[in-house]
C-alpha cells in the first residue's frame, strides 16, 4: 500500500495582507506531478485545508479544481481528508456527496450513533480497484478530524476530555482490529498536537484544558503508520518513524524558513507471516518565492543588503521575496526616518518588506543589566491598521467598525494600485 501524507496547505491564507495564491498554486501543480510520478494508491490531506472557516471563494476554486484534476488523470486514486482547527467541518463536509463520485472522502465532524462513534463514516478502506473493476482492500485508514472538547465529551464516553478523546481511539481501533486481515495495513490520520512536538508561531494554539497535550501512547505498535497535522514542522514523534507530521507545503511564518517543507512518500509492504518494515520517503516542494530575514545592527543590515545578490529586476509582484528586517539597537531609540533609510538600499520591484521591527542587541542587553541600567523596551512597529486604530483613537475616541472597515477598503484598494495589472494579489 502506498501513500502520500500532506497537511495545513491554509488555502487562502493572507500573510501581512498579501496572497498566497501562487504559491498555493505552484504547490498544487507540484503535487499533481508526484502524483503521477509515485501513483499512490491514496492521497491523505491531515487537516487545515484552509486558513480561515470562511475561506475565500479562489481558495476553495483551488481545492474543488485539484480534486477534479485529480479524478481526471488518476481516477483510482483515493483521496481522504478530514477537517482541521482551522477548518469548518461543516463547510468542508458540504459537497461531500458530490466529491465521493470523485473518489473523494471528506470528514469534518464525528459523527455519533446510539453514543456510539460512526464506524463507516471515521474508518474507511483503502482499495486498488484492478482492470476488471474489482475492488481489492488493502488497509484502513482511521480518519480523526480536529477533536473539539465538546464533540468528545457530550456522548457519554467521559467528561473528562483525554479520557473522552483515549477512549474514542480505543473505540475505533478495535472495530479496525476485528474487522482487518493480516495482509492488510492499518493507518491513523489525526490532525491534532501530540506531546513532544515543535511547533512555530504560526501553528493556532487552540487550547481547552489540556486537550492539546495528546499522548503517543492513543497509537498501539500494530498500527502500521500515523499520518499527523496541525504542526508545521516534519518531524516525528517519540523517535518514532512511524508517527509523523509532513508539516505545511509553503513557510507560512518567517519563523518557518529555515527547514524543508515536504510531503511524505509512505509504502506499507503487505505479508502475512512478517510485516516488512515501513518506508517513508520525503519528497521535498520547491519553494518558489524566497523568504528572507535580515537582522543586525543599522549600519551591519545596510551593509547586509547592498552586498546581498537579489533575484533579476523583472520578478512579477507575486513572486517577490518576502522580507523581514530586525534592527539590533544598542540603547540609542530608533531612527525616525528608519523605514526611508533601508528603502534606500532595497532594489525596487525584487521585495517585499513586510515586517520591520526593532530589539535590543543581545550584548548591550547583558552589559545593562549588568550595570543596573533599565534597557530600551521597544515594542514591533504597528502594522498599518493598527497605527491607523492608535491615531484615530488619539484624535477622536474608539473607531468604529464602519471606519475600520473602510480603512481596509482604502488599504486593499493601494495594494491593488501597487501591484502589476497580472498580479494575483
Amino acid at each position: 500500500m502506498r501513500l502520500i501524507h500532506t497537511s495545513d496547505w491554509h488555502l487562502g491564507q493572507r500573510f501581512y495582507h498579501h496572497s498566497r495564491e501562487f504559491e498555493h498554486a505552484q504547490f498544487l501543480d507540484w503535487l499533481h506531478q508526484q502524483l503521477a510520478t509515485q501513483q499512490p494508491d491514496a492521497l491523505l490531506i491531515a487537516g487545515d485545508i484552509f486558513d480561515t472557516v470562511n475561506p475565500p471563494i479562489s481558495a476553495q476554486r483551488q481545492l474543488y479544481e485539484f480534486l477534479a484534476c485529480c479524478y481526471r488523470d488518476f481516477p483510482a486514486l483515493q483521496i481522504i481528508m478530514i477537517a482541521g482547527n482551522h477548518d469548518s467541518g461543516s463547510r468542508i463536509e458540504l459537497p461531500a456527496p458530490l466529491l465521493s463520485a470523485m473518489n473523494v472522502q471528506v470528514i469534518g465532524r464525528v459523527q455519533w450513533q446510539d453514543e456510539q462513534p460512526d464506524f463507516e463514516q471515521l474508518i474507511v478502506p483503502i482499495q486498488r480497484v484492478d482492470d476488471a473493476g474489482h475492488a481489492q482492500v488493502l488497509g484502513w485508514c482511521v480518519a480523526l478530524p480536529y477533536l473539539r472538547a465538546a464533540e468528545v465529551t457530550a456522548n457519554g464516553l467521559s467528561p473528562d476530555v483525554n479520557i473522552a478523546i483515549a477512549t474514542l481511539h480505543e473505540q475505533l481501533l478495535a472495530q479496525v482490529a476485528a474487522q482487518k486481515t493480516p495482509e492488510q495495513g492499518v493507518v491513523l490520520m489525526s490532525h491534532a498536537h501530540l506531546s513532544g512536538g515543535e511547533m512555530s508561531d504560526s501553528v493556532r494554539n487552540v487550547v481547552i484544558g489540556t486537550l492539546e497535550a495528546q499522548s503517543v501512547s492513543l497509537y498501539p505498535e500494530w498500527v502500521d503508520y500515523v499520518a499527523l497535522g496541525h504542526l508545521h514542522k516534519p518531524q516525528k514523534i517519540g523517535g518514532q518513524e512511524r508517527v509523523r507530521y509532513c508539516g505545511s507545503p509553503i513557510p507560512l511564518s518567517f519563523s518557518e524558513r529555515n527547514y524543508p517543507h515536504q510531503v511524505l512518500l509512505v509504502d506499507i509492504a503487505a505479508d502475512l507471516v512478517v510485516r516488512q518494515p515501513l518506508q517513508v520517503t520525503p519528497l521535498l516542494i520547491p519553494r518558489v518565492v524566497p523568504m528572507l530575514q535580515f537582522k543586525d545592527t543599522l549600519p551591519n543590515l545596510i551593509q547586509q543588503l547592498q552586498a546581498y545578490v537579489w533575484p533579476a529586476a523583472d520578478v512579477p509582484f507575486h513572486q517577490q521575496a518576502w522580507l523581514e528586517i530586525c534592527v539590533q539597537l544598542q540603547g540609542e531609540p530608533p531612527p525616525v526616518n528608519l523605514r526611508q533609510i533601508l528603502d534606500k538600499y532595497l532594489p525596487e520591484g525584487q521585495a517585499r518588506l513586510l515586517r520591520l521591527r526593532c530589539e535590543q542587541h543581545p550584548d548591550f542587553k547583558i552589559e545593562a543589566d549588568a550595570s543596573g541600567a533599565n534597557p530600551v523596551n521597544l515594542q514591533e512597529l504597528p502594522e498599518p491598521k493598527q497605527l491607523f486604530e492608535q491615531l484615530w483613537q488619539q484624535q477622536y475616541g474608539q473607531p468604529s467598525a464602519q471606519v475600520l472597515a473602510d480603512f481596509e477598503l482604502l488599504l486593499q484598494e493601494l495594494q491593488e494600485q501597487q501591484a502589476p495589472a497580472n498580479s494575483s494579489e
